[in-house]
């Protein structure tokens, strides 16, 4: 024979209605922990207990009815380690953690190193691998590079985009929620350019493309950029020694200046350039010693011919118009001219020295140059197409003209807006620089001015005859 004897101590029943819900287990605790459970069934006289690792249990509260039912412990006044807690009544454990919880009331400890060269433009590392935490462990870490910029993680990595005294503050987090920072100064110096600057024009729609290529000395080079709000059609790269920019299909919108600072490195050496690019709306060739025949192809934002010809002061010799004049009926001859000060002909009431699209001009210039301009837009914003030139008033006899735009137009399209009478086109004939005729179905190019000589109307004939709408 033989009896069986149940011994209720420390025994844990599922059903008696008391259980834990803050903390569980392996959670990571700092500051005041709230410690909360169910007692679904009253029962009285209970002690909240605790113990860190194998020691021995120590009473934290009892509770001499049957709630309340949390209990807040600061657990500041403890040591840092691995917890238990249990409901005790007497010698019945009613609920126990059993797997344990991590008290971590210590900061971090944030240290980190910074690699790389301290100029505008160059990477610099930043790693915290020697940070410390001596519970939970480190869960964040938050950069501060004092320009604006923020990261996180262990290591992490920042261009400076000018010079001065920066504050780097890193901020560790360890996973019970302690944080502690650290500071560190870094000076970031400027670029040092190489001597030689790299001055590149463009004109949109294609007509002059950037493109250019220079020699590093230095062997398999890499080329990059690190300027931004660049346009993702400028394109630089490199090959061999050299490094090279690109810029093709300009847009409208584009048009404006870009300093651009370009890297080039072969992982031993490193040196920085300066690339100056201007976009224009149009551009005219001009040659020496030649009757150049040329128009403006769009409305300028300032027509007075100091400001048009502003890029060309120094070689212009004599810009002359052939300008319609409104007292007479008939065009007159009026010339602009540049050099060491700005002059033109008195020419006539109403003419105040404006270039303007529609009109012709014949050039002289000292030497091989070229003239550019932008496009007055509709509105400031960049991304509206540019202004349609107004009309002009044209004579009967010759007339010197320009076209709209940067495309070529055969003759009787350029010249459509002229009225007909009796089913007749009112313009008799265009002639080039040469004085030879350009035919109907022949093109006319931008930025070339051409002359139009114009039949003679009766007097019934409205001023619309006379009006070229470019």
């Amino acid at each position: 024979m033989f009896s069986l004897v149940l011994i209720s101590a420390n025994f844990v029943s599922a059903d008696n209605g008391v259980d834990f819900t803050s903390p569980v287990a392996y959670q990571n605790v700092s500051g005041v922990l709230d410690v909360t459970w169910n007692n679904t069934e009253s029962i009285p006289g209970l002690t909240l207990q605790y113990k860190i690792g194998a020691g021995s249990w120590i009473d934290l509260t009892t509770i001499s009815g049957s709630s309340p039912r949390y209990y807040s412990w600061n657990t500041m006044v403890v040591e840092d380690g691995n917890y238990y807690l249990r409901l005790q009544s007497v010698v019945t454990t009613y609920a126990n953690i059993t797997e344990g919880f991590t008290i971590d009331n210590t900061k971090p400890t944030p240290r980190f190193t910074i690699a790389g060269t301290t100029i505008v433009g160059e990477t610099l590392t930043f790693n915290a691998s020697s940070s410390t935490d001596s519970e939970t462990g480190i869960e964040v870490y938050d950069w501060d590079f004092g320009d604006g910029s923020e990261d996180d993680g262990e290591d992490a990595i920042h261009v400076y985009s000018s010079e001065g005294d920066y504050s780097v503050v890193l901020t560790t987090t360890d996973f019970a929620g302690n944080t502690n920072s650290t500071t560190a100064q870094v000076s970031i110096s400027e670029i040092e350019y190489e001597e030689s600057e790299i001055s590149l024009i463009g004109v949109v729609e294609g007509i002059k493309n950037i493109s250019s290529t220079w020699n590093t000395g230095l062997d398999d080079v890499s080329c990059t950029s690190i300027t931004t709000g660049l346009p993702l059609e400028i394109m630089v790269g490199n090959s061999s020694s050299n490094c090279t920019i690109n810029w093709a299909n300009i847009l409208f919108a584009e048009i404006g200046g870009y300093d651009i600072s370009i890297r080039a490195d072969n992982g031993t050496s490193v040196k920085w350039y300066r690339a100056d690019l201007t976009v224009y709306t149009w551009m005219t060739p001009l040659y020496e010693s030649q009757r150049n025949f040329i128009s403006v192809p769009y409305s300028l934002e300032d027509n007075d011919y100091k400001i048009a010809f502003e890029g060309i002061k120094e070689t212009l010799n004599k810009a002359w118009g052939y300008v319609y004049n409104e007292e007479t009926g008939e065009n007159a001859w009026v010339w602009m001219t540049g050099g060491t000060s700005w002059s033109r002909s008195t020419g006539f009431d109403g003419w105040n020295g404006e270039v303007v699209p529609g009109r012709g001009y014949i050039v002289f210039v000292d030497q091989n140059t070229t003239l550019y301009g932008n496009a007055k837009g509709i509105s400031s914003n960049p991304d509206d197409t540019p202004v349609t030139p107004a009309s002009v008033k044209l004579a009967n006899g010759y007339n010197l003209i320009g076209m709209f735009g940067n495309s070529t137009t055969d003759v009787s399209v350029a010249l459509e807006s002229l009225k007909s009478l009796a089913s007749q086109k009112y313009w008799n004939k265009v002639l080039d620089k040469n004085e030879a005729t350009v035919a109907d179905n022949s093109s006319m190019q931008p930025n070339i001015a051409y002359w139009v000589s114009m039949k003679h109307l009766p007097d019934t004939a409205t001023d619309d005859y006379y009006t070229y709408y470019i």
